[in-house]
């Protein structure tokens, strides 16, 4: 099959043909690296030197978000720069019959009367009330997108959200909260903080959150936590840095405290992250107020290194990080984001990498419900070289090439290049309640859709949870599909 040259509004994108992954057989797994770092031969994020990260963009950039092991993910960044060529497809709007129907509509777009969304009251779907607007809809914003994805502020639905979490902030040698790409940030196309200080203006109820750390930000969180002098220092810098740029609130993504994270964290961290939570909370107080939440893991190892209940004494709310459970580091397919386990699982029913064990985890620790925020992802996770066997699930497999890079395989992506290839078939898992596609070639990738999304929105409603958050803005289709289904759930 010849490569082929697809055009959609966002970019011209040329398009990897099915099956062509051999570029990528020196690449590792589908851990995606950040700045400063870059994927080994053995599939993990190693660091590299970083130049022109503040530059005006004329060098390559690796836009990423990135992988934690043990079951949990969210974050990354970028180098600066821009890349000239891109491997991707077109950006399509995902059909009914290819990924599920949302209630009151056909896939969540605004059209055909699916989403009508107020900026009070409630939200109405098709006529029908689907629930109360204090719900939160999070969504993060990679500031990295501007460039290859073409995705800008000007491209969010800030009409069909409540929060916008800008990543990623970083943290400098001598612990203060400073910018990571500043050309991005100050000068492409007006800058992104002033776009969305823009976008605020027209949108007065929207939060904009600045995110600070993520994947590959983190290394210096364990040093600006460890004093009372460190923590005083580093949160003065941020509600400063808040305050200056006018972002409402602070979402922190510390990737982890005590160990599983890129780098190493120190046992102390376990104490120290509540105690730098408690000193944003009094200074965010003595500044006149301002949101504060966490991005948070879902894996059992890295829950156990926070002391939850210290936690909650000064978050608003948490938003857990429910996906990447399972990917390419791993040599066999499994599911990005399944809702519960099942017996057909390799570690069968007691399966723990499940969005219902985190939720239930969250709140036997005492969070309470409304401040929990359960994370839905807008990409799915693949394998190549996988056997035919139960349509390739629980098969082995290797590396793939995704959308932007290993093993990532974006929304619109999926729906406009994959599920339309006469080769490729999409299955769906009745007890994870999350679909799959296995094609021709050997390719598996687990997924999300409306039908996958909608199970989720009504894990929030029925257990009376805060709201839901996407990992991340720019892998919708240009319809905001699955944002739309996040507006009309909740």
């Amino acid at each position: 099959m010849p490569i082929e040259v697809l055009m959609n509004t966002r970019a011209l994108r040329p398009v990897l043909a099915l099956g062509l992954i051999a570029i990528l057989t020196g690449c590792g797994d589908a851990t995606r690296c950040g700045p400063g770092t870059a994927l080994s031969k053995d599939g993990v994020c190693e660091v590299v030197d970083d130049t022109g990260a503040d530059t005006e963009p004329s060098s390559t950039a690796t836009a990423s978000t990135d992988t934690d092991t043990s079951g949990t993910t969210e974050t990354g960044t970028a180098t600066g720069g821009t890349t000239g060529t891109a491997t991707g497809g077109t950006t399509g709007t995902a059909t009914g019959g290819t990924t599920g129907t949302a209630t009151g509509g056909t896939t969540g777009t605004a059209t055909g009367g699916t989403t009508s969304t107020s900026t009070g009251g409630t939200t109405s779907t098709g006529g029908t009330t689907t629930g109360p607007r204090d719900y939160r809809r999070v969504a993060y914003f990679v500031e990295w997108g501007v460039y290859d994805r073409d995705y800008q502020v000007s491209d969010i639905p800030a009409d069909l959200l409540t929060h916008i979490n800008y990543a990623f902030i970083d943290i400098s040698p001598d612990g203060r909260c400073v910018v990571y790409d500043s050309w991005a940030a100050y000068s492409h196309r007006g800058g992104n903080f002033a776009n969305l200080r823009a976008l605020k203006a027209t949108h007065p109820e929207l939060q904009l959150m600045m995110s600070i750390g993520g994947w590959t930000l983190s290394r210096l969180f364990p040093m600006v936590a460890s004093t009372p002098e460190s923590r005083e220092t580093f949160v003065s810098s941020c509600v400063d840095f808040m305050r200056t740029e006018g972002f409402d609130g602070i979402d922190v993504d510390w990737e982890y405290p005590v160990s599983g994270g890129l780098y190493p964290g120190t046992p102390e961290d376990r104490e120290n992250y509540s105690l730098l939570m408690a000193e944003f909370r009094r200074q965010l107080d003595a500044a006149g107020g301002g949101p504060l939440s966490i991005a948070a893991p879902a894996g059992a190892t890295t829950i156990d290194n926070m002391d939850v209940p210290g936690l909650m004494e000064s978050l608003d709310f948490i938003n857990i990080m429910t996906y990447d459970l399972h990917g390419g580091w791993e040599a066999t397919t499994h599911f990005n984001s399944p809702m519960r386990a099942a017996p057909d699982f390799p570690d069968g029913i007691d399966d723990p990498q499940t969005v219902e064990v985190a939720v239930e985890t969250y709140l036997d620790l005492g969070v309470p419900p409304d401040k929990l925020v359960v994370g839905l992802p807008t990409y799915g996770r693949g394998w190549g070289g996988v056997p035919a066997t139960n349509n390739g699930l629980f098969q082995p497999g290797d590396v793939v090439m995704g959308t932007w890079e290993s093993g990532i395989f974006e929304y619109w992506d999926i729906t406009s290049r994959w599920l339309t290839h006469p080769d490729c078939e999409r299955h769906w898992h009745a007890e994870a309640e999350v679909p799959w596609l296995y094609c021709a070639d050997g390719t598996f990738i687990s997924y999300a859709d409306v039908t996958s999304w909608e199970a989720k929105l009504e894990l929030v409603r029925s257990r009376g949870l805060g709201g839901a958050m996407t990992w991340e803005l720019s892998s919708d289709d240009d319809a905001h599909t699955l944002i739309n289904t996040m507006a009309s759930g909740l």
